[in-house]
């Protein structure tokens, strides 16, 4: 009898043995559901920005929508026609029926009806629409150029067509009058003089050329 209870005792004291082993290693199932939910939760998370934040500059390339640039200004001083015109005289002495043996201008001869340019801005010193005398239709404008005053002398122009009166102020290039046949010559033409100072002419394609033109 003994003997059966020391075996009953044994077999109960292994039995708690283990029982408390296995709980040691293997957790029950309500701490592994605690430990799951723990780790599974998320964490929130608060930042603070303190200070003052300071705006960036934007850098850009160059590049951008810009206005076209102005037109160039127009030269100071040009030919009263292109400067390919055909020439008929040039200036100086000559020796021809029916013309002045000493040519105190230029004869261009760029087709009846061509318009005729101021060589510079000036102010009309003389004016003149008829037909007849030596030079014709004719007007002569006074210029300063290089702080000096010059006149230059349109002739033989159409009749009609020189729109100009004495005072009048003109632009370089505005339309003085037409080429044609008024006056003394022989076709049509534009007889052009250059006077420096208001004095004795020049020649004006040299004169012309000495400022690029």
């Amino acid at each position: 009898m003994k003997h059966a209870s020391r075996g009953l005792l044994g077999t109960l004291g292994m039995a708690f043995a283990l029982t408390t082993s296995v709980s040691l290693v293997i957790p029950n199932a309500a701490a592994i559901e605690n430990v799951m939910t723990t780790e599974a939760a998320p964490v929130a998370q608060t930042f603070e920005v303190t200070g003052t934040v300071e705006a960036v500059p934007i850098v850009r390339d160059g590049y951008g929508v810009t206005a076209p640039p102005p037109p160039p200004p127009p030269p100071a001083v040009q030919w009263p026609l292109s400067p390919s015109t055909v020439m008929s005289s040039d200036f100086g002495p000559r020796s021809c029926a029916g013309c002045s043996s000493n040519h105190q201008g230029l004869d261009l001869n760029p087709g009846g009806g061509t318009p005729i340019g101021a060589m510079a801005a000036g102010v009309v010193a003389k004016a003149s629409a008829g037909a007849s005398g030596a030079f014709g239709v004719h007007v002569v404008i006074e210029h300063v150029i290089d702080g000096q005053k010059v006149n230059s002398l349109y002739a033989h122009m159409q009749a009609g067509s020189m729109p100009l009166a004495v005072g009048q102020t003109v632009s370089v290039g505005q339309t003085v009058g037409a080429v044609g046949c008024t006056g003394s010559c022989t076709g049509d033409h534009l007889h052009f003089e250059i006077h420096p100072g208001g004095g004795a002419p020049v020649d004006p394609a040299a004169w012309l050329r000495s400022r690029g033109v």
